[in-house]
């Protein structure tokens, strides 16, 4: 009872935290995410599997580059937006397991498991990621 009530408490804390990220980071929140690239990349990839592609190009800078390794690099909120939606596509959900996480400045190092669920099957790949953050948003991930 006391696990399933806490659990139920972390998920309306983390809805609500989405919530204010979904409307553009509230004042309140975006200074505390500028002021810690650890908890702007953490915030990020935990939305990932939550939100739309449209609603996560919020989390990047209007001239951030994602680079996912082997493919050509991607600059530009609108077209990385766009990249997401295409990698999205047949895809039921998506997980971001952060197995470890470091930061020196703005750039944080994260070691995780990028979970794709199917219909039929479900794909885990083991990735090391670089991101540089800029005022509380991405500004460079290359995974």
């Amino acid at each position: 009872m006391f696990v399933r009530t806490l659990l139920r408490h972390a998920h309306a804390a983390f809805s609500l935290c989405v919530n204010f990220l979904r409307s553009g980071m509230s004042h309140w929140t975006q200074p505390y995410i500028r002021s810690s690239p650890k908890l702007a990349v953490s915030t990020s990839l935990a939305s990932l599997g939550t939100m739309g592609a449209e609603d996560l190009a919020a989390f990047f800078t209007d001239d951030a580059v994602w680079h996912n390794i082997p493919l050509a690099p991607v600059t530009g909120r609108d077209d990385i937006a766009t990249t997401i939606a295409s990698f999205t596509t047949g895809i039921e959900s998506i997980e971001f397991r952060v197995r470890n996480i470091a930061s020196d400045g703005p750039v944080v190092l994260t070691e995780q498991v990028d979970v794709f669920k199917l219909p039929d099957k479900s794909i885990e790949l083991p990735v090391m990621g670089t991101f540089e953050v800029r005022d509380g948003k991405i500004a460079a991930w290359r995974d």
